[in-house]
């Protein structure tokens, strides 16, 4: 009975192991990647900083409604990014 827990414990461990290790990264799996119903941009990947209507500040990845001013802030995949927030 023993024998069936350790065969059992170091496949779930192997398992798991696998899983962790063979794995790429977030930002190498989303790297020149657009996201999801986004033409890409030529300039590269960007946030956008927008107020909307009640004057709430919007930082997205994808463009505001037409109509809307917005700030282009281009990002760099391979480092942090930090975004001020002007009030």
């Amino acid at each position: 009975m023993r024998l069936g827990w350790a065969i059992m414990a170091g496949l779930l461990l192997g398992g798991g192991l696998y899983f962790a290790i063979g794995r790429e990264s977030p930002i190498a799996q989303h790297a020149g990647k657009p996201a999801t119903g986004q033409a890409h941009s030529p300039q590269g990947p960007a946030l956008y900083r927008w107020h909307d209507q009640d004057g709430i500040v919007h930082i997205t990845d994808a463009p505001p409604p037409k109509g809307l001013p917005f700030e282009r802030i281009p990002v760099d995949l391979g480092r942090e990014n930090r975004v001020e927030v002007k009030r």
